[in-house]
């Protein structure tokens, strides 16, 4: 440690959903094509007699979502020369390098510059996630929405099904983000006792409408189904939810999960020691050998124009994580001549007054992040 000096502590990121979204690839063309189909059957053949007439086989609906790229740029501009004489950190007293300084700023602003390109990504990864689709917009970018179709269901008999990657059990419509038209996630309206009985509160639990632990049950047959999940993610009041359900009715399953403890501190516990607002509450036994661990994650963005600490997962939401990797995130062309409008994940443009000697940067990104297999991520409002 040099004399007289206090390093900057090191923040953890909070980076975990993006993580699920790893494949990366490069694109030339101004749109990208996600296709999807709907839900086939697994039809049984049948016996007919020979001369029977049989009816012909029908291929699942397919559709498909044309999206355009998304475009973000951070700005940087060099210091003044005040700032640039004051001594930095880990710089001894009373020796100034104003040119290493000028280097040593552009170096943390472009860190800066990543680190929102990186909260980007993961409220990006949140939505699409929680929501199945997010936007890009703000005042300084045309409305684009992103919508990846994932099935949601509005009925009991729906949500008794074998399938459901999406579901409302609140009273209250839950309005998608990516959506400026008020479409919005419907809420489950014929379960007796009315919309809402079936919502993760100490009464309904008590009553018996409720049921946390078959809840999660179905989120994980649903997921199986596809492609089996890696991580259940929580907001904190639905965990506490799903707790009261477990200390209610399965107090003693709960009791005997001791052996899990070594397993945890092995294989998950490293996770949540690198990413910010990541904690692991609980493994739980979901039959057929499986175990699911569960976290709740509350990692914080600030907003850009109200300065106001936000959660990237809000209240209320169970979101099972597939294990597969299904999540990509395309790199499109970067809009200006001198990157020869070519697709590369960042380009740094720089200019200098000759006058006045001042420069400025513009960092660039240009993205389309998506799922290809959405109704694998379960995700369901429950508070």
């Amino acid at each position: 440690m040099l004399s007289g000096v206090i390093p900057a502590n090191k923040v953890k990121r909070p980076n975990w959903l993006q993580s699920f979204f790893s494949k990366v690839e490069t694109s030339v063309y101004p749109t990208v094509n996600f296709d999807y189909e709907y839900i086939s059957k697994n039809i049984m053949g049948q016996f007919v007699e020979a001369e029977a007439d049989t009816t012909p086989v029908v291929l699942p609906d397919f559709g498909t979502r044309e999206m355009s790229f998304a475009y973000s740029k951070e700005g940087l501009n060099s210091s003044d020369y005040e700032e640039l004489v004051k001594r930095r950190i880990g710089q001894q007293f009373g020796t100034v390098d104003v040119l290493g300084n000028e280097a040593w700023a552009l170096q943390q602003k472009l860190m800066y510059a990543e680190q929102r390109f990186e909260n980007l990504f993961e409220k990006t990864a949140a939505d699409i996630l929680i929501y199945g689709g997010y936007s890009a917009k703000s005042e300084l970018h045309r409305d684009l929405k992103y919508d990846f179709c994932r099935t949601v269901v509005s009925t009991a008999a729906e949500l008794a099904g074998d399938l459901v990657p999406a579901a409302n059990l609140t009273s209250a419509a839950v309005y998608k983000p990516w959506d400026s038209a008020n479409v919005y996630m419907p809420v489950v309206s014929d379960v007796a006792g009315g919309a809402g009985a079936k919502a993760w509160t100490k009464a309904n639990i008590v009553a018996g409408t409720a049921t946390p632990v078959k809840d999660l049950v179905k989120m994980y047959e649903t997921a199986k189904f596809r492609v089996g999940t890696d991580a259940v993610l929580m907001s904190a009041d639905a965990y506490e939810a799903f707790n009261i359900d477990v200390e209610t009715n399965y107090k003693e399953a709960a009791s005997q999960l001791t052996a899990l403890i070594l397993r945890a501190e092995r294989d998950v516990l490293p996770r949540t020691k690198d990413v910010q607002g990541l904690t692991l509450k609980r493994s739980w036994p979901i039959g057929n050998g499986e175990i699911l661990d569960i976290y709740v994650y509350d990692g914080i963005y600030s907003d850009r124009l109200t300065g106001v600490n936000t959660k990237y997962v809000p209240n209320g939401w169970v979101v099972l994580i597939p294990s597969s990797d299904n999540g990509i995130k395309i790199y499109g062309r970067i809009q200006h001549p001198r990157a020869q409008y070519a697709p590369m994940p960042r380009w740094l443009n720089f200019w200098e007054n000759s006058k006045t000697g001042k420069r400025e940067w513009e960092y660039h990104t240009s993205f389309v992040m998506g799922h290809v297999e959405i109704n694998s991520v379960v995700a369901w409002k429950v508070v």
